[in-house]
């Protein structure tokens, strides 16, 4: 466990801001869900808990996953702190989730960018296949990612001055004011971001591959996928200048 890892895990509750997300997110997920008939949900990135505080607060049944023990410990932590039982933590790695899993869910969650963590095609397709495996006939794969197709196309702009140039709306995903979160180096095949906390100057560096919007569902479709719905800033068909896009899979 890296002392950046530490660093992040710990920054990552205040860079997200509960109250704000909760806000800009209004339901859409837990929405998303009923609206498919999916009670049985397995988070397959807990990151700090945010999404799998939100579910079981929502009443579903909800498998949680995190391969990062910094990540699990903050997640754990949030999760007392909202007086809930810690649900089923698993530290599977997505390319190599066991076959137990087959059909098991009505619906796999995997956000907050995470899937870029996955920095080769064979990679990103390996793990979404894999989420195909585990959700139910019928059942979804959901998927979110950072709107890369802005980064690249505006790099040039950005990079002369990443942390005024790179801007986001702070509504939706990452709503703090104390936490910046910034590209430093762009390139075709990964981008670098860096999370500051202005009040502490406490800094740690992400490296993504870029997937861009148009990646995400094809590669999800090679996965086996109908891809029904794409969100901009869970706005329908929204491809504007929006922060996240979210992309919603059924397995037929």
């Amino acid at each position: 466990m890296s002392d950046v890892n530490d660093i992040l895990a710990e920054l990552c509750t205040e860079f997200i801001d509960w109250p704000k997300r909760i806000k800009g997110e209004d339901g859409f997920f837990a929405k998303l869900l009923r609206r498919y008939g999916c009670n049985k949900i397995f988070d397959a990135s807990m990151g700090d808990g945010f999404d799998t505080i939100q579910l079981i607060n929502a009443g579903f049944d909800v498998t949680s996953n995190e391969i990062d023990p910094a990540f699990v410990k903050q997640a754990v932590e949030n999760i007392h702190a909202h007086s809930l039982n810690p649900p089923t933590i698993h530290t599977y790695d997505w390319r190599d989730l066991p076959d137990t899993l087959k059909d098991s869910h009505d619906a796999v969650l995997c956000l907050g960018n995470s899937l870029t963590y996955m920095m080769t095609h064979d990679e990103q397709l390996q793990v979404v296949r894999n989420f195909t495996k585990t959700a139910r006939p019928e059942g979804l794969v959901v998927i979110d990612h950072r709107n890369y197709d802005h980064m690249l196309e505006e790099r040039d702009h950005i990079l002369k001055d990443p942390e005024k140039n790179f801007k986001y709306s702070k509504k939706f995903y990452y709503c703090s004011d104390t936490v910046a979160g910034f590209p430093v180096k762009i390139e075709d095949d990964h981008i670098v971001m860096r999370y500051v906390h202005r009040p502490s100057g406490k800094k740690g560096d992400l490296t993504f591959y870029p997937l861009r919007r148009q990646e995400v569902i094809e590669v999800m479709e090679d996965a086996g996928l109908v891809v029904v719905e794409s969100y901009g800033d869970f706005r329908l068909d929204d491809i504007g200048k929006v922060d996240f896009y979210q992309h919603i899979g059924v397995k037929r």
